[in-house]
């Protein structure tokens, strides 16, 4: 399980104050100041949460935390600092002390949600299971990595195993456009899946209506 926090920004200042209100909490910080270089550590399984520094965030900066929220479905968190006004710097540090609370309850809510969660496997059929912790599908031993939006579409589909899901309900988790994006997701997960993609047995379609995951009531399934 993760135990650590990636921290992006360039103010020195930050560093230490998000390391000490952690300190008793057992999580380490991971410092970056490349974009780069947190879009590959986001994935790692040691993250448990991604907190994002712009001082003076521009649109560009939005953007790009919205592209990180299509690579993972762990929380990346926004603050914004300034290091050139040294009022301001005081200001800062007394108002992330007092979010330090806050913060380290989310932290471990988390931690407490992904044991509770991520270290589950979930059978969809004979020798086919949806492995959360590792974000694949597992069919005759063999690993299938989903993509997030793959994941989340089956994540949502299982929550709702034997009813149907609506298509703009599963557009939306995925946060698609287009119900041909919706269909080319559908396609590739289900090669992923099924035993024959074009005969599908588990992921099933009600022409009109949406999708559904078929509920096999297989011994060891896994539960909430």
């Amino acid at each position: 399980m993760g135990n650590k926090i990636l921290l992006f920004t360039e103010n020195h200042f930050v560093i230490p104050l998000v390391s000490y209100i952690m300190k008793n909490e057992n999580i380490d910080i991971k410092h970056t100041t490349d974009k780069y270089q947190v879009k590959s550590l986001i994935k790692n399984d040691d993250i448990i949460v991604t907190i994002l520094d712009f001082p003076k965030p521009q649109v560009i900066d939005f953007e790009y935390w919205r592209e990180l929220l299509q690579e993972t479905i762990k929380p990346i968190l926004l603050i914004s600092s300034d290091s050139s006004n040294p009022d301001r710097i005081l200001m800062q540090q007394n108002a992330i002390l007092n979010i330090g609370k806050p913060l380290v309850g989310l932290i471990n809510n988390i931690k407490n949600e992904n044991t509770r969660i991520f270290n589950i496997e979930y059978n969809l059929a004979e020798n086919v299971s949806f492995d959360l912790n590792r974000h694949c599908v597992i069919k005759k031993g063999e690993c299938f990595t989903l993509t997030i939006r793959e994941f989340k579409l089956l994540y949502a589909l299982l929550q709702n195993k034997g009813k149907i899901s609506k298509n703009e309900e599963l557009m939306e988790i995925a946060d698609l456009a287009e119900s041909s994006s919706l269909y080319m997701c559908i396609k590739v997960l289900r090669e992923k899946i099924e035993e024959d993609s074009k005969h599908p047995t588990i992921l099933i379609n009600k022409r009109g209506q949406g999708y559904l995951l078929k509920d096999l009531q297989l011994p060891g399934s896994g539960s909430d």
